[in-house]
């Protein structure tokens, strides 16, 4: 009987719990992830590693693309798995910031940006806790 199988990792192995993941390409590409021996089993370790070598790899393409909808994928999957407090701000700051930097760009289409489903989300969850808190319930 075969003893491979999965991994175990503690859940506590990896955090990701600092700001500077929710940093522009520039800043993200030169980003050392450290974690522990047991965190750099971790998938979220090993996802935020692919997300800052595919940003690296695609950094200088003549059409960004594939950059762009990367780092859509990485706000969006950061902004889910944060351990960060104010994760919906960095995540907003972060969108905003990398909106001016790509949105107008000769030659490229327009990229649909997530900010709208963001704020949408927002004012919804809002909504519901206030009408929860109200109903009592």
């Amino acid at each position: 009987m075969s003893t491979d199988g999965p991994i175990q990792v503690s859940v506590n192995a990896f955090k990701i719990d600092d700001p500077a993941f929710f940093g522009q390409v520039p800043d993200f590409i030169k980003l050392k992830i450290r974690a522990n021996s047991a965190g750099n089993q971790s998938m979220e370790y090993y996802a935020l590693t692919v997300f800052r070598d595919l940003a690296a790899y695609h950094f200088d393409d003549k059409d960004p693309q594939a950059l762009i909808d990367e780092e859509l994928q990485r706000f969006s999957w950061l902004e889910r798995m944060a351990s960060l407090e104010n994760r919906d701000s960095l995540y907003l700051a972060a969108l905003k910031q990398f909106e001016k930097a790509y949105l107008i760009h000769p030659g490229q289409p327009i990229f649909p940006m997530p900010l709208p489903k963001f704020y949408f989300q927002l004012v919804s969850n809002t909504s519901r806790r206030n009408l929860t808190s109200t109903n009592g319930t």
